[in-house]
């Protein structure tokens, strides 16, 4: 059984932010949009810090909304995650790694320019 302990409410441009922690200490965040839809964190692949501010700005998400992916323990636990690859992303070290992962997790794969 999941139960929330503590929950953290965030006002932007697209909705509301909504951060839930479970006992363990892990924080999940979830947008609630006009449409009062929730979805879950998305993931950015990308190869800079700078590549991945962009791609985020570019898909209007503020940084608590977006997880930068750098190496595929960032992808633990996680099945069918939306994840958006910008730039440089094919010259991260571990991309091949990475890229096993993100295919055994099912991820849902989109790339933007």
């Amino acid at each position: 059984m999941f139960m929330v302990s503590a929950c953290s409410i965030y006002f932007a441009n697209s909705g509301v932010l909504l951060g839930c922690g479970n006992p363990c200490g892990n924080l999940s965040w979830y947008t609630v949009g006009m449409k009062s839809e929730f979805t879950q964190q998305v993931y950015i692949l990308a190869g800079t810090t700078r590549e991945y501010t962009k791609a985020r700005q570019k898909l209007n998400l503020i940084p608590n909304q977006a997880f930068w992916i750098t190496r595929p323990t960032n992808l633990k636990g996680l099945k069918k995650p939306k994840v958006y690859r910008y730039g440089s992303w094919k010259h991260l070290p571990r991309i091949d790694e990475i890229e096993d992962k993100l295919k055994e997790i099912e991820a849902v794969i989109e790339d933007i320019h």
